[in-house]
């Protein structure tokens, strides 16, 4: 889902720089542990600034580049203690991420080589979007919180689907300000495998979503 979301909002990049704005981006956030797992990057990260780039009349052009400084690496890239600079489109119409200075956010997002005619060197520059997981830290369960530090990498193998669910996924109500809502603080976890050796996974449900779902429907949460 993850993947699918940045070439969304690629996609809406090149299609809004030659007709314009004609709507906003609409996209489901994925589930942090979905966001771990399709990610290239996932950090925690101090934001020191941002600029635009491209020409400063053209809304469409260029790209937002943020500058900062990553304090944790959950991926194992070995950017702890790094100065980066991270991408995302121009506005966020075009699934442009917001993110504010001076504050601590998880980012996670893949690694974006350019277009043909202005393409990055390598494997790209990190590239986030309004569709990918990008929190402040302050909103950040602590259950969220342990899944990237340790849990999320040890159940990759599993699947999270709201949608066309094969058996051993693990299913996601897609609404996100209901019980859905709750499955944030879980994990999805590996059971076992079939004799195919295809993962077997189901929810590991802590505390916090017993409590959460406790709420419901009386007392909705807000995202």
């Amino acid at each position: 889902m993850m993947v699918t979301c940045i070439v969304q909002a690629l996609v809406s990049l090149l299609l809004f720089s030659s007709i314009g704005i004609t709507s906003g981006c609409r996209c489901a956030t994925p589930h942090p542990q979905e966001a771990y797992c399709s990610s290239s990057f996932v950090i925690l990260c101090k934001v020191m600034s941002q600029v635009k780039t491209g020409n400063p009349d053209d809304i469409n052009d260029g790209y937002k580049i943020f500058t900062v400084k990553v304090l944790e690496d959950y991926k194992d890239l070995g950017w702890t203690g790094m100065t980066k600079e991270i991408y995302t489109a121009p506005h966020g119409g075009a699934c442009g991420a917001f993110l504010d200075n001076d504050k601590k956010n998880i980012l996670s997002g893949t690694f974006y080589k350019g277009t043909h005619a202005e393409p990055f060197p390598g494997e790209g520059v990190p590239y986030i979007s309004l569709c990918g997981y990008n929190p402040e830290l302050s909103t950040v369960p602590k259950a969220v919180l342990k899944g990237f530090k340790k849990l999320y990498k040890q159940h990759c193998e599993c699947q999270i689907c709201s949608s066309d669910c094969k058996l051993g996924n693990c299913y996601l109500p897609y609404n996100s300000k209901g019980p859905g809502w709750c499955y944030r603080d879980a994990v999805c976890q590996l059971a076992w495998k079939d004799s195919e050796g295809n993962a077997m996974c189901m929810w590991n449900l802590p505390k916090q979503w017993w409590k959460c779902v406790s709420y419901y429907p009386k007392r909705p949460r807000e995202d």
